[in-house]
């Protein structure tokens, strides 16, 4: 909890912008300082929300010409400044200084304590790793908050409409409605935009539809359960990776892995896209015991796939990839690659490395 000065926490700005007639007041007035209350509550709040631990940071000087004193709200608190004590030395209910490693004043250097570290790991994460450690560092150790975006809120609704829908078999139009049910009305930049996806969505079910109901897949069945949305655990080495299967279809040639993609569709694909759909042929031989003979992503775009197969040797390298990039994670390595895709980062306004 920052600012915790005099004038600061508790503000001294007890004029509320928009007042309400007292008329519309239902509710008692409260007698006393109500603006201190206010404030005093809104620090509870604030200190209850912690999980592990809570800091209270303060200064002497914010830029005027008087220092600053304490908050009364540590003062209530029991806390007490002591004049005679440096600044370097533990006072009160002040936390030890963090030292970074030596050489390494930035904090975003230290190591990172094991509590922090995940206990278990996903495609998504390694995915963020391999593009940029600090930015995984920002997204998975820290869990710096971030915008959402129009793409996942889009890509969400047809993975939720096609699942549901192919469960059930019904008709086109249920299909329809099933998508709109399932429409999910966030994070669009504006109305057009918002609109432009809608149609986009309608657009794509519309050619689904037509392959489906030419050629309707025979979807697998996993321990009673059709294979959609399927999730899984999968033991690396030491360390536990989990993931969710969109589909897995079954026909006279074995099974096929199948996951769904709204981006830009690929007519080759190198060992980096591929990363994904080897971990699920990874998962689909040793956790669900089956031997997959094609993997393919769906781009619904343009209704095409893009299939393969992984080799032994393939397995072998993604495998050790994973190894690599955990071993990496445990060990604090999140130094930045900054480049062109700083500008596409949710973190390039609080990174010191982004290219602007």
């Amino acid at each position: 909890m920052v600012n915790m000065v005099d004038r600061r926490f508790p503000t001294d700005q007890r004029k509320d912008p928009i007042e309400l007639p007292d008329a519309l007041i239902k509710d008692i007035k409260p007698t006393g300082d109500v603006h201190l209350q206010e404030e005093r509550r809104l620090c509870y709040v604030a200190m209850t929300r912690a999980k592990k631990e809570l800091y209270f940071t303060s200064a002497e000087d914010y830029g005027g010409q008087r220092k600053k004193k304490i908050s009364r709200f540590l003062a209530e608190m029991k806390y007490k400044v002591d004049d005679k004590k440096s600044s370097d030395e533990k006072t009160g209910i002040l936390a030890d200084k963090v030292k970074g490693p030596k050489g390494y004043p930035n904090r975003l250097k230290a190591k990172t304590q094991p509590q922090y570290l995940p206990e278990h790991f996903s495609y998504s994460q390694l995915a963020a790793f391999e593009k940029c450690p600090l930015q995984y560092k920002f997204g998975f150790i820290l869990k710096v908050p971030t915008r959402g975006k129009s793409v996942f809120s889009f890509g969400k609704t047809m993975h939720n409409t096609l699942e549901e829908f192919l469960k059930t078999k019904k008709t086109f139009e249920d299909l329809i409605e099933i998508y709109e049910n399932n429409w999910i009305d966030e994070w669009y930049e504006n109305q057009k935009q918002k609109d432009d996806y809608f149609k986009k969505g309608k657009d794509i079910l519309k050619e689904f539809y037509k392959q489906y109901s030419k050629n309707p897949p025979k979807i697998l069945k996993v321990n009673g359960q059709i294979a959609l949305e399927l999730p899984f655990n999968l033991k690396v080495g030491d360390y536990t990776l989990y993931g969710v299967i969109d589909r897995i279809d079954e026909d006279k040639d074995g099974i096929s892995i199948i996951d769904y993609k709204t981006g830009q569709s690929k007519e080759k694909l190198d060992f980096s896209a591929k990363e994904q759909l080897l971990i699920y042929q990874i998962a689909a031989q040793e956790v669900l015991h089956l031997k997959p003979k094609q993997l393919s992503y769906y781009y619904l775009d343009d209704n095409t796939f893009a299939s393969f197969i992984g080799t032994e040797q393939d397995i072998a390298v993604q495998k050790a990839k994973i190894l690599e990039d955990i071993e990496k994670i445990k060990n604090s390595e999140f130094d930045a690659t900054p480049g062109w895709q700083c500008q596409y980062c949710d973190f390039k306004d609080i990174c010191d490395h982004a290219e602007r």
